[in-house]
């Protein structure tokens, strides 16, 4: 089920009709925040081989994104630790695959959301959310020579099909809030940076996540997370994602609505 664009497609609706009906009894004026209380993928404690292992990475994503879209401040997992949709393997690590996915997401997802058009003909297979950016170069990363990195924004891109690579061309991504559009860079000055995750040799069901092709492993029997460093690509070139894979991509036009919520 966390593969089918349909029984993602359930969170979605919910996730509007609570923002919907929140909002038509509390005035705008107040300042009230959505939270989602319980996320954990399936009940019981979870299941086994599936929202503790890299296919959970699906749903959480889709959730967190449409859980921001749909004006929810904060959504709490089910759990850090115990049962079988734990971030942690168990008290003292290691982590499960989720984890990583939601070290990105705070790592690299502002607050502010953007609206986001996927130039490809695979939808609903293809899924993308888009923030302003709250990625910080500490490592001196060069996305652009001429700009610094106020303004800029994050997707993440979710490939839900078994056997299609994707080729999209993130130029013309289609990134707007507020009429406010993100505007063509020269490609020989622009570079983007992109964190590609997979599952190890393919294993879906399995603990093991790969970022661009390299197998993450924990240090310190687990306890210490290994560096998270992106792919420095150029920014007009197309990108390609696998099928069962998904991106964080931090693009390096800068967004007036994202510049002013520096």
């Amino acid at each position: 089920k966390v593969l089918s664009p349909n029984h993602l497609d359930e969170y979605k609706h919910l996730a509007a009709t609570v923002h919907k009906d929140i909002t038509s009894i509390i005035p705008s004026t107040r300042a009230t925040q959505i939270w989602l209380g319980e996320g954990g993928g399936a009940y019981g404690s979870g299941c086994a081989g599936v929202t503790d292992s890299f296919v959970s990475a699906f749903w959480y994503l889709d959730q967190l994104g449409q859980a921001a879209w749909n004006g929810h401040q904060t959504v709490c997992r089910q759990a850090l630790v115990g049962g079988r949709y734990a971030l942690l393997q168990n008290a003292h690590g290691p982590v499960n695959p989720d984890f990583y996915a939601a070290l990105l997401w705070r790592k690299l997802m502002g607050k502010q959301v953007l609206t986001v058009n996927v130039p490809t003909s695979d939808f609903p297979f293809v899924r993308g959310y888009a923030h302003c950016s709250s990625y910080q170069d500490n490592h001196h990363h060069n996305t652009n020579n001429n700009t610094n990195d106020d303004g800029k924004s994050t997707v993440v891109l979710l490939n839900l099909d078994r056997q299609k690579t994707v080729k999209i061309d993130l130029t013309i991504l289609g990134i707007d809030e507020q009429n406010s559009k993100t505007s063509s860079l020269p490609c020989s000055r622009s570079h983007r940076l992109e964190y590609h995750m997979s599952a190890t040799f393919g294993d879906l069901h399995g603990k093991s996540i790969s970022l661009n092709g390299k197998l993450l492993y924990p240090l310190n029997n687990g306890t210490t997370i290994p560096t998270l460093d992106p792919k420095v690509v150029p920014a007009c070139h197309d990108l390609i994602l696998q099928p069962l894979t998904y991106v964080f991509v931090v693009l390096p036009q800068s967004i007036p609505l994202c510049r002013q919520r520096q």
